[in-house]
């Protein structure tokens, strides 16, 4: 799993502009991870099977964990950083605007993976990216949903 996303880390990395702004460094960073996913020989599959492994292994809680921790803590990085070079003021802490991408992004995985639809797919990309810089900037309202 380190392996895997360590060499996904490295490549989303290298894609980052720098000298786009806020939006387009995201966009960017964003597509590069999505290529990634694309790619058949990404490993992105593979790295979904660990990790569902690992959700039934008790024994591998603590990699499955610090994996997961390590995701939205690159993410977090990536967009503190991409804030910082661009003077953005992000409204909601780094890791929020991080979990939410990479709960939606992992979503689009899945149906990657489940129903294949490239149009689709793009559509659901450019509304998580979206999403996630009107998130940042405070352009979204959120909404209290009653969980009980």
């Amino acid at each position: 799993m380190e392996h895997l996303t360590a060499e996904l880390i490295a490549q989303v990395e290298r894609a980052a502009p720098k000298d786009a702004g806020f939006e387009e460094t995201i966009a960017a960073l964003a597509g590069s991870l999505w290529r990634a996913v694309r790619e058949p020989a990404s490993g992105q599959q593979l790295l979904i099977e660990l990790t569902m492994l690992a959700l039934r292994t008790p024994s591998l809680d603590a990699a499955r964990q610090g994996h997961y921790r390590g995701v939205i803590e690159v993410t977090a990085r990536l967009v503190t950083e991409a804030a910082e070079r661009t003077g953005y003021r992000l409204v909601q802490p780094a890791e929020t605007v991080a979990r939410f991408f990479v709960a939606g992004f992992d979503g689009l995985m899945l149906q990657v993976l489940c129903v294949p639809d490239e149009a689709a797919e793009r559509v659901g990309l450019n509304a998580l990216v979206s999403a996630t810089l009107a998130l940042a900037g405070g352009r979204l309202e959120l909404m209290d949903v009653p969980l009980d």
